[in-house]
């Protein structure tokens, strides 16, 4: 079944002559830029990341040993400056704020894709993707942006069972988003604030906990973890550290999310 897919989602890659991959460093992402690297030559390949405030150092390391292990010789890679925190219509944090953030962003991208003549952006939104609220879509399709797992209908299971079969390194690697999405809609978005969930999320992954997401909350913090750490955080040692962390950084009392993520 997968071999059936990816022989589809190739076939339509090849509709284009060169290609841009809004490239993130995540599973996703990773997956359609290998498989593009299997159609086009390297010169015909743009992969356009952004980098800004919004990611963590953590994740902009792992983009980093993605594209060394993967695509060092495979294709064209281009790191995109941006700066969120001075976009007024980003910044107030309503509903609309990843729509706002993606279309600013696949802007940028189109302006260095005009610099070399490519003809055509794809992202790495797949149909699991639809069973969300993602107003980030509804840029992509403003601006002409195509999604070719949605096209040939790949899903997330498939994705990750590629790149395990691919040994691509980032193929377990927890599901993310930037740290803007933790804070709570409504409340004006700060550079003071992401680095200070950044940091937390960077404790508690030293303490072992993979994929975590901190989320401050009136005057406390609402803490998600993996459904197979949950455990970890009973361990009296642990719960003691993760605890005394969060009342160092005046960020109040932690809460553990039971439902896991």
């Amino acid at each position: 079944m997968l071999d059936d897919l990816i022989t589809v989602l190739r076939d339509f890659l090849r509709q284009y002559t060169n290609v841009a991959v809004a490239f993130s460093g995540g599973v996703d992402s990773t997956v359609l830029l290998h498989n593009c690297c299997q159609v086009f030559p390297p010169e015909n390949i743009l992969a356009l990341h952004a980098s800004s405030c919004l990611h963590s150092a953590m994740a902009a390391a792992t983009t980093k040993n993605v594209v060394a292990a993967h695509f060092a010789s495979s294709c064209n890679f281009v790191e995109i400056q941006c700066e969120p925190i001075g976009w007024p219509d980003f910044v107030v944090n309503d509903i609309n704020r990843c729509y706002f953030c993606k279309k600013r962003t696949f802007l940028l991208f189109e302006d260095e894709m005009r610099k070399i003549g490519v003809e055509v952006l794809l992202d790495g939104t797949n149909v699991n993707d639809l069973q969300e609220y993602r107003p980030g879509m509804k840029a992509a399709r403003e601006l002409g942006v195509v999604s070719p797992f949605l096209e040939v209908g790949i899903g997330k299971n498939d994705i990750r069972e590629y790149a395990r079969r691919e040994l691509l390194i980032n193929h377990d690697l927890p599901s993310n988003s930037c740290l803007a999405t933790r804070i709570p809609t409504g409340n004006v978005i700060t550079i003071v604030q992401l680095s200070v969930i950044e940091k937390a999320e960077e404790f508690l992954t030293t303490q072992g906990f993979r994929g975590v997401r901190v989320r401050p909350f009136q005057g406390s913090v609402h803490i998600e973890l993996l459904d197979e750490d949950l455990s970890k955080i009973l361990d009296p040692v642990c719960r003691k550290n993760v605890a005394q962390y969060f009342q160092e950084q005046g960020l109040g009392i932690p809460f553990i999310c039971l439902l896991g993520r």
